[in-house]
């Protein structure tokens, strides 16, 4: 659908050269009808749809996701930001049955010398497996009846269980992500934990 690779955009032939090169998944989109080249590594996240994916147009691979991320293609060809999402969910199906899958993402045009898309480039991770692990061990904290809580460097709250709500008396939206002296003020002076 892209016709012989010679008469391809030179930006389009080096980005397909460096994506085929790489070991990180990458998907490209490319030309009008969005048709779908990706290396090896891609492979995983496509599933069963691959080989068939190869060169058909994206809209007919991912059309089970397509009405979520066909926004994201026409920010950017109106001008708008490239997109990123971390752990983005999607229901898609590849191995024949609908299945949840999460996935940190960028999206970004590829432009030829004058300035014109010829291509998006999807730079992605699947986060299925990490997702999933944190949430088991979300529902297990949570099913403690020990308080648990979880700080970062700089100790600001990234996790609470239902124990150390109730004990701390402060929802939990009203503690994750804000610094223990921020919400506790007295605890400032408070030996180290």
């Amino acid at each position: 659908p892209l016709g012989p690779v010679a008469g391809w955009p030179e930006a389009l032939r080096v980005v397909v050269r460096t994506c085929l090169e790489s070991p990180f998944p990458i998907n490209l989109w490319c030309g009008p009808s969005l048709v779908l080249v990706y290396n090896d590594a891609y492979r995983r996240v496509l599933g069963a749809k691959h080989p068939a994916a190869l060169g058909r147009p994206g809209r007919e691979v991912w059309s089970e996701i397509w009405d979520g991320i066909a926004p994201m293609f026409e920010q950017i060809r109106a001008g708008g930001p490239p997109a990123y999402a971390e752990d983005a969910a999607f229901l898609v199906e590849r191995a024949g049955t609908s299945d949840s899958a999460w996935f940190t993402f960028a999206l970004s045009a590829v432009r030829d010398e004058a300035g014109e898309i010829v291509a998006f480039l999807n730079v992605v991770a699947e986060t299925t497996e990490r997702v999933r692990a944190v949430a088991d061990r979300t529902r297990l904290l949570d099913s403690m009846s020990d308080a648990f809580a979880a700080f970062d460097d700089d100790w600001r709250y990234t996790y609470v269980n239902a124990e150390a709500e109730r004990l701390l008396g402060r929802p939990r939206d009203r503690l994750i992500g804000r610094v223990e002296w921020d919400v506790f003020p007295e605890s400032r002076d408070t030996p180290s934990w």
